[in-house]
């Protein structure tokens, strides 16, 4: 495959792209030098993804950035999120192992095991039977034992 002319836009561009599928809405796309992970993303905003990312499989590209736009709306990885990784990027767990800041990017594929997973089309709608993701949602939190007055016992208190 021929490599676009500008790849840092190419990469942003498919960043904007998926935010668009995912309705979230990045403040800044921006692509630097990242050594130890292959992206990140702020509460402000901001997404950042490891410039190694331009030499990398599409595939590992979009799993990093749907990754890093669903902290978008869940800060947390939890099982929505685990839900909706596994019905934007099929086999997503594959890419996990991967380490950022690497030369090579490509060679790092092979070692997965098998097929990579296909990530599904653009234009694809999720599926009826996911929930839709409309909104800011509220923060995951831990569950809270409670006491026999039912209230929760937080920091400096204690169950009865």
């Amino acid at each position: 495959m021929r490599s676009p002319p500008y790849p840092v836009q190419e990469l942003k561009r498919r960043t904007l792209s998926w935010a668009v599928r995912l309705h979230v809405n990045p403040r800044i796309v921006r692509v630097q030098e990242m050594r130890s992970k292959w992206g990140s993303c702020s509460v402000q905003g901001t997404v950042t993804l490891a410039a190694d990312l331009v030499d990398a499989d599409e595939r590992l590209q979009d799993f990093v950035i749907v990754h890093e736009l669903l902290h978008l709306r869940l800060p947390m990885h939890g099982r929505l999120f685990t839900m909706l990784m596994n019905h934007y990027i099929p086999g997503w767990r594959r890419f996990e192992g991967i380490q950022a800041g690497r030369t090579g990017v490509g060679t790092n594929l092979p070692r997965l095991g098998g097929a990579l997973p296909e990530s599904r089309p653009l234009g694809q709608r999720p599926a009826a039977s996911l929930p839709r993701v409309s909104g800011p949602l509220k923060r995951e939190r831990p569950n809270r034992e409670v006491g026999a007055r039912g209230h929760a016992a937080g920091p400096g208190r204690h169950l009865e």
